[in-house]
């Protein structure tokens, strides 16, 4: 599945994402459970224009400056510091 959605969303090929955890996200709007992979991948990205309507790279330091200023969703800082907490990116 994640393969396939890396394929069709961002026309990537022959990847192989690494299994990094799993976890149960519970908010007031849903519960949901959550298995992070992650991807390291020097292709050229084409984003699907039916799959995704707008998209950008942010830097680390763009990303927390805009931390806790509801620009991301709670689920999104939460997974980034969980990421960050088991050391599978260095921030």
């Amino acid at each position: 599945l994640f393969r396939s959605e890396c394929n069709e969303e961002l026309g990537l090929i022959d990847v192989k994402p690494n299994y990094e955890y799993r976890y149960q996200w519970i908010s007031p709007v849903e519960c949901e459970l959550i298995y992070v992979f992650t991807l390291h991948y020097d292709g050229e990205l084409t984003p699907n224009p039916n799959e995704l309507i707008d998209g950008r790279f942010w830097s680390m330091s763009e990303v927390k400056s805009f931390l806790g200023k509801s620009v991301f969703t709670p689920n999104f800082e939460h997974d980034l510091q969980l990421l960050i907490d088991y050391k599978v990116i260095d921030c």
